[in-house]
């Protein structure tokens, strides 16, 4: 089943991002698939940094 990610996710990949943390780890941290976290942050992504408000406000 899938589930969305949520605020609290978003706001931990935004935190693990900015501390230059792979996909990878952030994927097994959430234990979340990769390509989930990959499609995550390429979606909400401006120049290359990942706003997790952008992410949440597409969702309401």
């Amino acid at each position: 089943m899938y589930r969305r990610i949520g605020i609290e996710e978003r706001e931990i990949i935004s935190q693990m991002r900015c501390q230059e943390k792979g996909i990878n780890e952030i994927a097994r941290e959430l234990k979340r698939s990769l390509s989930s976290i990959s499609r995550e942050i390429k979606k909400f992504s401006v120049q290359g940094k990942y706003y997790s408000y952008l992410a949440q406000q597409h969702y309401f």
